[in-house]
């Protein structure tokens, strides 16, 4: 049965699927008009007015709230259809759930998050390389312990220091942080987009 659950952004998840550019605007309703070719009202005296504090909420924001929710059902709807790119990029957003593969193409050893913030180093480990080709995540849940973790540091290291690269296993760097997520730096060609089953949170400050 499935008990974990990823939080996703829907502008991020249009990106993915070529919907629309990362620069472009991710407003619910460019979203809804993009994906469901449908209209949604951001009637500003409704969006901001002061009534949204009051309990019970009156019948018009009621209504607002309730299209938004709505819509947003519509546009994941929409854009699950669309075969998503699960190429990870440098670009992806902070926070995005991953799996990091065993290696390029392998198996998932461990299920985390893109970092947030993504630091320009780790240390000594340099992160925002010429090549744009790695990324620090937090591992939540190690798959294979036995995997070896990539590149690391371990708690007192000093700034500049670093293990070398495969002295410890995931399960062991897990066991010396003593924290439940570990941060390693890693290849993106390790990482592909983690597809597990979603649920979508809205922020109706975001959203409204």
């Amino acid at each position: 049965m499935q008990s974990s659950f990823n939080v996703i952004d829907l502008k991020e998840y249009c990106i993915r699927r070529d919907i629309i550019q990362r620069d472009a605007s991710g407003s619910l309703d460019i979203l809804l008009e993009k994906t469901c070719g449908m209209y949604l009202s951001k009637d500003p005296q409704c969006r901001k007015c002061d009534e949204w504090e009051k309990t019970p909420l009156p019948p018009d924001l009621l209504c607002y709230a309730a299209l938004d929710v709505y819509a947003g059902r519509l546009i994941f709807e929409k854009t699950v259809l669309i075969a998503p790119n699960t190429q990870v990029e440098f670009t992806t957003t902070p926070g995005t759930a991953v799996v990091l593969l065993g290696h390029e193409g392998g198996l998932p050893v461990a299920y985390g998050k893109i970092a947030d913030p993504q630091p320009g180093s780790y240390g000594s480990i340099r992160v925002n390389t010429a090549t744009k080709s790695r990324l620090l995540i937090e591992l939540g849940e190690i798959l294979a312990p036995a995997s070896a973790a990539i590149l690391h540091r371990l708690p007192g290291q000093s700034a500049t220091s670093r293990t070398k690269s495969g002295t410890y296993t995931l399960g062991q760097l897990k066991e010396a942080v003593g924290e439940a997520c570990v941060k390693v730096v890693v290849p993106i060609s390790h990482l592909i987009f983690d597809e597990r089953k979603v649920i979508i949170l809205f922020n109706f400050k975001t959203i409204t």
